[in-house]
């Protein structure tokens, strides 16, 4: 019953009329349980449903879907995160029946755009690397707090599909979970050698990002990156709503942060820099 699911499975039960059939975020999301997630939609005979973009990562990867009674299962819808060309072509080859709606916006207000997987090819090259066209009945505009317009965080094309560049707040998004980098920043600096830390959110395929945090040491101090992930381990003894904990997934320790010509950290290029350690 959280996130999404949450608000629109009671809708859909008490004002359409369907049958809502809910799971705990822990077990898609830490236990990554697809056998008790399929042999549901099978039992329940699910005709559609709202199936996250690292659970369409992890269906992809089990060995047996084929052995499970999907042929009812018709209409995925996902969101929360962009999803690339490779996850729709799996899941529409390994369920050839079914067809895919990705769509964008808030648990709060609903969709504000939607992209169809199952189109003519020249209507998927017009919504390639976009987040879809804009929901019926919506007017898009990108404004600032001010309510002025403003370039930066997206446009639309010349076909009127939205593209979404960048984000304005500093949140990472973790699977089902906005995680505040301070509050695990703050934990960290308790460390007895560790002088600064900002944490970043670096690329995963199945999450859409992880926890990384990078960390300047005191002068004339040693640790290691498995040392500081230990550390955190017994720090980090609760978990979030999706099961998983706040123990960053790596640590980079460094001299120093890049910085902007104001002498403050370039946390875009620090980022960057995560991200290339990480999977390199």
């Amino acid at each position: 019953m959280t996130w999404a699911a949450g608000f629109i499975g009671p809708f859909a039960a008490c004002i359409v009329g369907l049958t809502a059939v809910t799971i705990d975020t822990t077990t898609s999301v830490a236990r990554r349980d697809v056998h008790s997630i399929l042999k549901m939609i099978s039992q329940e005979n699910c005709n559609r449903g709202l199936i996250m973009p690292y659970m369409l990562y992890d269906i992809l990867e089990f060995p047996s879907v084929t052995e499970y009674k999907l042929d009812a299962f018709t209409i995925f819808l996902t969101s929360g995160q962009p999803i690339p060309d490779v996850i729709f072509d799996g899941i529409l080859k390994a369920l050839p029946k079914s067809s895919m709606v990705a769509s964008y916006g808030t648990t709060e207000t609903y969709v504000i755009s939607c992209q169809f997987h199952d189109v003519t090819p020249d209507v998927k090259a017009d919504q390639m690397g976009t987040i879809g066209y804009p929901f019926p009945g919506f007017e898009v505009r990108i404004t600032d707090d001010n309510d002025q317009l403003v370039p930066d965080f997206g446009y639309l094309t010349e076909k009127g599909y939205l593209v979404f560049t960048s984000k304005s707040c500093g949140m990472i998004k973790r699977g089902t979970v906005l995680i505040a980098p301070g509050s695990i920043e703050n934990v960290i600096l308790d460390h007895p050698v560790i002088s600064k830390v900002i944490v970043v959110g670096v690329p995963d395929p199945r999450l859409y990002e992880e926890l990384c945090a990078c960390v300047v040491l005191h002068p004339g101090e040693s640790t290691t990156e498995r040392d500081i992930i230990d550390y955190c381990n017994e720090k980090f003894t609760e978990q979030t709503l999706d099961g998983l904990s706040s123990t960053p997934k790596f640590v980079i320790i460094m001299e120093d942060f890049p910085k902007l010509p104001n002498g403050k950290p370039d946390k875009i290029s620090l980022g960057k820099l995560a991200a290339n350690k990480c999977f390199t």
